[in-house]
Formats: C-alpha cells, sequence, structure tokens
C-alpha cells in the first residue's frame, strides 16, 4: 500500500478510517446535502415561471400606457398644410415616436412623418390638441400637442408674401375623447 492508502483520518464522530472510504463516506454526505429532488425541480421551475409571467405582464401594460401617451385622434374638418403636403379634411391619428411625429389618415391613405422644431410645455398640459395657423383660406399645422404633456411645433414652410400682409389666426382641434 502506498502512504496516502495506509494513513488514518480522524473526523469529528468517525472513527478511525482508511482514506479511501474517508473520501467516499465525504462523499455521499455532500451528494445527500445538494441533491434536489424531482419535485423540488419542478416546484422551482413553476414558480420561476410564474414569476417571470407577472413581471413580463406588467412591463408589457406600462409599455402599452406610454404608447399611447403619445398618440391621439383628431377630426379635422377643414383642408391643411404640413410643411409642403396638403392634407384633406378628415380623421387623423397623430402619434410622437422618439423624435419624429406622424401624421396618418384614418384609412392609411395619407400619411406624414414630420421632424418637430423645438418642444414646449412643462408636462402637465394632458389634453391633447392640434393648433393651426390661419392665413386667409390656408390652414398650416403649427404645434402638436398630445397626452405626455409636451408640444410639438411644426416648422412651417417658407411664408409668401400674401403670408406676410394677412393677419393669422390661430384655430384649435382638440382631440377625441380616449
Amino acid at each position: 500500500m502506498s502512504a496516502l492508502q495506509s494513513t488514518k483520518f480522524l473526523a469529528s464522530g468517525w472513527s478511525t478510517l482508511r482514506s479511501e472510504s474517508a473520501l467516499l463516506s465525504v462523499g455521499r454526505k455532500l451528494t445527500k446535502l445538494f441533491t434536489v429532488t424531482e419535485e423540488e425541480m419542478k416546484a422551482t421551475v413553476l414558480k420561476f415561471t410564474a414569476i417571470l409571467a407577472v413581471v413580463m405582464a406588467f412591463t408589457a401594460s406600462a409599455y402599452a400606457q406610454g404608447l399611447n401617451a403619445n398618440k391621439s385622434s383628431f377630426v379635422v374638418p377643414f383642408e391643411f398644410k404640413v410643411g409642403d403636403q396638403v392634407l384633406a379634411p378628415g380623421e387623423y391619428t397623430v402619434s410622437a415616436e422618439s423624435e419624429v411625429i406622424k401624421i396618418m389618415s384614418r384609412d392609411g391613405k395619407q400619411h406624414i412623418a414630420q421632424l418637430p422644431k423645438r418642444k414646449i410645455g412643462n408636462g402637465r398640459e394632458t389634453q391633447s390638441k392640434l393648433t393651426f395657423k390661419r392665413y386667409g383660406d390656408d390652414y398650416y399645422l403649427a404645434q402638436v400637442w398630445l397626452p405626455d404633456g409636451i408640444g410639438r411645433e411644426i416648422k412651417r414652410s417658407r411664408s409668401t408674401a400674401t403670408d406676410v400682409a394677412q393677419n393669422a389666426t390661430t384655430v384649435e382641434v382638440p382631440g377625441k375623447g380616449r
């Protein structure tokens, strides 16, 4: 026998053992300590899955509420311009995604993506509305206010001599009820 095999170990509560049997005994005790039954594993997986489902539900709900805060519907009773494009009277959905304002007609045939000139407001305004500047018979979209409380000013195409000569009036179109 080798020197390691003939060495005897003493552990508290254990009688004198040979090294092989001592290591086997310790290994068995550790195995019992860290052994998980199939039922315990299934219960752990079920708990983890339930917690994950609840977290995902809350996350999806918060995400959906955030999307609705940047979206509103409007009925515009007159033809209007956004930049260089002319939109017909009708129902429109206006949304703000990142830094872009998207305007889409209800039928989806007319749509515009526009960068706002700047943002205004303090986030306290919750009434969604579109503000137009009227020059004679022409309406230009000037501001978009969505339920997130931030106003977004729209850059207007260059003024013509007739626009400057005429007085501008402001017209507001409130958003449709939620």
